[in-house]
């Protein structure tokens, strides 16, 4: 213990936020991953659909797992606006935070979050 360096001490800080990031990332990842899985198995239907319906289509609008598609096959934008996760909730409660006078790590310690995750919400969403 007595050759442990401060700089050692910081080092291993330094890889635990990132691998807490990582593993953010990895799950955001996975998140993507489903939701993309399920566009493509929207767009399959809507071509079995239109292929069915010998290219004409009868209704305004098909409705499958809250996406609308239109005539045209465009997918509606305001589905992607949605928020999937809690992103929007943690940016809005680090905003709150930071509001209140908090230090990052102070808003680090609380939101239970890696300090790299706090940086890059603040330099983003806050100015």
């Amino acid at each position: 213990m007595g050759n442990i360096k401060d700089d050692d001490i910081r080092i291993g800080e330094i890889r635990a936020e990132f691998s807490e990031s990582i593993l953010e990332l990895q799950s955001e990842i996975m998140e993507i991953k489903e939701l993309m899985a399920k566009n493509d198995k929207i767009h399959k239907d809507y071509e079995m659909y239109h292929d069915n319906k010998e290219n004409t289509i009868t209704i305004d609008d098909i409705k499958q797992d809250n996406t609308y598609i239109s005539k045209q096959g465009e997918i509606d934008s305001s589905v992607l606006d949605k928020p999937h996760n809690n992103s929007n909730g943690k940016v809005e409660e680090i905003k709150r935070l930071f509001s209140e006078g908090s230090s990052t790590d102070e808003v680090c310690e609380i939101l239970h979050l890696g300090k790299g995750e706090v940086l890059l919400i603040k330099d983003l969403y806050i100015r």
